[in-house]
């Protein structure tokens, strides 16, 4: 089957040479709705996402396949070995930015459509979902799964599984990952003289400094706390912090701070609530960089788990350090899984790529899961 798919492999050139930054992807989804239609399919527009339904006999489930169009920025393109868009396929490997995160899934999946829609047997309906801004806001998987909502609601459906098509070297299944807040701190005081630090009061800088201090004492106790859970434990770090002033003997009046919090299962907006309170008691207003994103949970037992075990004996199933979308679809009850071809260690890095074998392979093994899922 993968031999079959390697005539397609100029898409992937294609996806991975149409830059799309955040908030920046029409381009390649434009390029996703003129492959399919060029195949006999019919996609749709849905906000700035693309979604393709194919539909199966039975309407009481669903099955969705989600990638996000979107890749992080190129800082330094003169550091990489080849063009960070050239596609370029070479000694076994795709590379380019987002070859690894994730455009060699999000080919996979197209490819997976493809295979799908030659059948007349579909069991159950099927989605496949091209998504905007996940590396930012999770905007794109947020619309569309208010979107699916409205579908369910209509339809009836009575289950929802999903496979998210990051990078897990196909080896692994993460049915989780933790939810987080990006939250800028912001405190203002009057300034004032610095060689008199006694009458400056509030000091916007050393009160955030005692901040930063306290959520770092918050973290460390956090490690301990949820030390034995599933999850790695929450975390809150600091990752930017910015004060100015206009000579060297005044004191800023502003001092700001980013903060990225990390959360999970029966622990998120509770975090969230506690790194308020320190902020609060410090004179320090807090804010939401973007709305947050949720927690994302499957059980080891869930049927689409039990479904890739069948089709992969030796699958690991294991939660995900980082966050992803799958948050979004637990809030409606749906069982996801994060499980695609390339390297995590891949994602974001200088001369990014993919192993070209993974990419071929992960058509056939969503097939195969979806068709095992299905008999559950």
């Amino acid at each position: 089957m993968a031999s079959q798919l390697e005539q397609h492999l100029p898409l992937l050139q294609q996806l991975i040479q149409t830059q799309s930054y955040s908030g920046q992807e029409h381009a390649a989804q434009a390029l996703i709705m003129r492959q399919f239609e060029q195949l006999d399919l019919r996609p749709e527009w849905q906000g700035s996402n693309v979604v393709l339904k194919l539909a199966g006999m039975d309407k009481g489930q669903a099955f969705v396949f989600n990638s996000h169009t979107d890749v992080v920025g190129v800082d330094n393109p003169g550091s990489w070995k080849n063009n960070p868009f050239s596609g370029t396929i070479e000694d076994g490997r795709v590379h380019g930015r987002g070859a690894a995160d994730m455009k060699g899934g999000l080919w996979a999946s197209m490819m997976t459509a493809y295979q799908l829609s030659k059948r007349t047997d579909l069991p159950h309906d099927a989605y496949f979902t091209y998504v905007t801004e996940e590396e930012t806001s999770g905007a794109g998987t947020k619309s569309f799964v208010d979107w699916l909502q409205n579908q369910q609601e209509r339809a009836g459906y009575g289950e929802i599984a999903a496979i998210f098509t990051e990078p897990t070297g196909l080896t692994t299944a993460h049915h989780g990952h933790r939810g987080n807040f990006f939250i800028q701190a912001e405190i203002k005081d009057q300034g004032g003289h610095s060689s008199r630090p006694d009458l400056v009061h509030p000091h916007a800088i050393v009160q955030m400094n005692q901040l930063i201090a306290e959520l770092g004492g918050l973290s460390a106790t956090w490690q301990s706390e949820f030390a034995e859970g599933e999850f790695m434990p929450p975390t809150i770090t600091p990752t930017a912090i910015s004060a100015s002033s206009t000579s060297p003997n005044k004191v800023a009046r502003v001092c700001t701070a980013v903060f990225d919090l990390r959360t999970v299962p029966n622990f998120h907006s509770e975090a969230y609530e506690i790194v308020a309170q320190r902020a609060k008691a410090l004179g320090i207003e807090m804010s939401l960089v973007c709305p947050a994103a949720s927690v994302g949970y499957t059980s080891r037992g869930a049927n689409i788990v039990k479904a890739m075990q069948e089709v992969i004996s030796d699958l690991r199933v294991e939660p995900f350090d980082a966050a992803a979308d799958l948050g979004f679809m637990s809030e409606i009850g749906a069982e996801g899984v994060i499980f695609g071809p390339g390297e995590m260690e891949q994602a974001h890095i200088t001369d990014e790529w993919a192993p070209l074998d993974q990419v071929l392979k992960a058509p056939d093994l969503y097939t195969q899961i979806y068709d095992a899922w299905a008999k559950f």
